[in-house]
């Protein structure tokens, strides 16, 4: 199951000084699938 997932999200906030930042979501579905 771990390396065939249904569904997955994972987001990253990169915070830097001067007050730059950044977040980036990334999510992958299989196909059929529905929550």
């Amino acid at each position: 199951a771990a390396t065939k997932p249904r569904y997955l999200r994972l987001e990253a906030r990169f915070n830097v000084r001067g007050g730059i930042h950044t977040s980036v979501i990334a999510e992958h579905r299989k196909r059929g699938w529905k929550a």
